[in-house]
């Protein structure tokens, strides 16, 4: 059966809501202590972390035929109409394979994204566990 207490799960944690760069209850408790809020009551925040990967962070083909479109009509105009149309489809996919590859192999992605935040109240249990 699953574990449905958040203190034992991996997850991020917050104490503001905001920065959820605390990986751990036990670190999200430390801030508050640190911070001198520790007291039953005080709601925290945690989510699920979710890894993405770099590819989904850089533009598309028809991101970039579009700004080469718009860069072509800065020098030349209406004379640039049409410019980057005749591009196929299997050529879009085959830059758009190859951007992924590239950005994958190359970009790292050093965070990650926080998806189902939820509330978290410190209960006594948690304050005489961690001043004890």
């Amino acid at each position: 059966m699953a574990n449905n207490d958040p203190r034992s799960e991996d997850y991020a944690w917050s104490i503001d809501e905001e920065r959820f760069d605390l990986g751990s209850f036990g670190e999200a408790l430390d801030a508050l202590e640190s911070d001198g809020r520790l007291a039953v009551g005080q709601v925290i925040y945690y989510g699920e972390t979710e890894q993405q990967a770099a590819s989904s962070f850089v533009p598309t083909a028809d991101q970039i035929i579009d700004c080469a479109a718009d860069n072509a009509y800065d020098h030349a105009g209406e004379h640039s109409e049409g410019f980057g149309n005749d591009v196929t489809p299997e050529a879009k996919a085959e830059l758009n394979a190859f951007l992924s590859e590239w950005a994958n192999k190359n970009m790292r992605v050093h965070f990650w994204l926080v998806r189902n935040v939820r509330k978290y109240i410190v209960t006594a249990e948690d304050v005489s566990a961690w001043e004890g």
